[in-house]
């Protein structure tokens, strides 16, 4: 694990309320869960949650959303790689529940954290750095898809998902700071 650094969706987002014609009919609020107070320039940061309830869940299988930061563990991941990656591969662990980001690899379907597993390609991610948003798409070679925060939300509770690589900014992911992702 010889790279460290800590990923975040949403930091320096643009203020565009509208949604996404890919994502049509998909609700960037899930459940309504959240507070529909608006936050101009709140840093929101991915999340481990269970659907519907409380944050920091360590179980396997549960959903990584978008939320306010706050610095807890349960939004801090970790970008390393295995002996057997690419040069151009990072994988991400969560430093509260300990496992990895992880896709099914289905269009539209949310991201979920998993056991670390050097074999599942699922779990490995290519960034490509994006000038104009100082920032990194995150596109998982296995499927095709890109790490993507559902409906083009800008609220905390939101999904994020894997969607079809499109170049809007919601495929877009910065660290606190700026620094190196992965």
């Amino acid at each position: 694990m010889s790279i460290r650094d800590r990923i975040s969706a949403g930091v320096r987002r643009p203020r565009s309320w509208g949604r996404r014609s890919d994502h049509a009919g998909r609700r960037g609020n899930p459940g309504g869960r959240v507070d529909r107070a608006r936050l101009p320039s709140a840093d929101l940061e991915l999340v481990v949650a269970e659907r519907g309830g409380p944050r920091g869940s360590t179980s396997s299988g549960t959903d990584v959303i978008q939320w306010w930061a706050d610095g807890a563990a349960d939004q801090q991941w970790w970008g390393f790689k295995y002996a057997g990656d690419a040069s151009n591969v990072v994988r991400f662990q969560n430093q509260g529940s300990g496992l990895c980001l992880t896709t099914d690899g289905v269009p539209g379907h949310w991201v979920y954290q998993q056991p670390c597993d050097s074999a599942n390609g699922r779990q490995a991610w290519q960034r490509s750095y994006v000038w104009f948003y100082s920032g990194y798409t995150l596109y998982n070679p296995a499927t095709g898809l890109n790490l993507d925060v559902q409906g083009n939300s800008y609220w905390g509770g939101a999904e994020i998902d894997v969607w079809y690589p499109n170049g809007q900014v919601n495929q877009i992911f910065s660290t606190p700071g700026g620094g190196a992702l992965g």
